[in-house]
């Protein structure tokens, strides 16, 4: 070859692949011997056959290593994003539920505030309507005088129908009080 020297073996081929050994050396810048050298220990360390050109054991290392990124990318699915897609799920789940709840608080607050207005007016009403102790007791006994004072006027021999209509009386003033 280039330099043959003592310890060396020396390989016969053809002008064809000479012209193509001197290419590859000028490609790859290193020296024929060196190429045939790293030629045979790339061989002897793969074990592949150089007449394989589909190169069968590096198809199945190829596919050995998908297999192995496929079931890793496949586990970590499992194990990372399914669960997160979970509490994703269930998170989304309990934002839906507050805001129902928080939708029927509202309306049930609404509901509560209305009830409150109508009673705030019906005590208004009825604060205005009713009138003090001191009043009611007054009226009460100018219609209780007013009925003994009737009544007396009446005498001992009055007839039912007269003592009824006095009572009749006292009891219209009383139920307008």
């Amino acid at each position: 070859m280039d330099n043959i020297q003592d310890g060396t073996k020396s390989v016969r081929f053809p002008i064809a692949t000479d012209e193509k050994l001197s290419k590859l050396s000028l490609k790859l810048g290193r020296s024929k011997k060196m190429i045939i050298c790293q030629t045979v220990d790339y061989f002897y360390h793969t074990k592949k056959d150089p007449v394989d050109l589909n190169d069968e054991l590096l198809k199945r290392q190829i596919a050995s290593g998908i297999s192995r990124i496929i079931a890793f990318s496949k586990q970590q699915e499992k194990d990372l994003i399914i669960p997160q897609y979970e509490i994703l799920d269930r998170l989304d789940a309990s934002i839906n539920m507050v805001l129902d709840q928080s939708e029927n608080f509202a309306e049930k607050l609404g509901q509560i505030n209305e009830l409150q207005q109508r009673y705030m007016k019906m005590f208004a009403e009825f604060s205005n309507s009713s009138l003090d102790k001191n009043t009611l007791k007054s009226r009460f006994k100018l219609i209780f005088e007013s009925y003994i004072s009737s009544r007396d006027k009446l005498g001992w021999n009055a007839s039912a129908t007269s003592k009824e209509e006095i009572r009749r009386n006292a009891l219209e003033a009383l139920f307008k009080l």
